[in-house]
């Protein structure tokens, strides 16, 4: 993170990869139909939760990044997703609730104050 002179960490996680996908994906939403979508090699693994890594930066601005790896976005309960906010559009139509959390970067202002002090602890069960 340049901007906040500050190098984020790793998150280490073990887990069995079901697949590598080339990132590729077609567009979905208004302000992208009909172009392709990179998002670099990604793998997708299970460990008792499914995750999905991209290897470049990329807002999930489109839910259509998650079937090419396996993942139906509108039947599962639970997507989280790192993003500054670009989300909206493309999740509107198939979120019941969005809570938005607060995470290391340049837009963490953006939630204010009452959002710091939660931990994993106060996450929907």
């Amino acid at each position: 993170m340049p901007a906040l002179s500050r190098i984020s960490q790793p998150v280490e996680v073990q887990g069995r990869v079901r697949l590598i996908s080339d990132g590729l994906f077609p567009t979905t939403i208004a302000m992208g139909r009909g172009l392709t979508t990179n998002m670099g090699k990604r793998p997708y693994c299970n460990r008792k939760r499914d995750i999905m890594v991209v290897s470049r930066h990329f807002e999930p601005v489109d839910p259509g990044c998650f079937p090419r790896v396996g993942i139906e976005p509108t039947t599962r309960r639970f997507l989280l997703l790192k993003s500054r906010i670009h989300y909206r559009v493309g999740f509107r139509d198939i979120a019941r609730e969005i809570v938005e959390w607060p995470a290391l970067g340049c837009a963490l202002g953006l939630l204010g104050n009452p959002f710091l002090t939660r931990t994993s602890a106060d996450l929907p069960a």
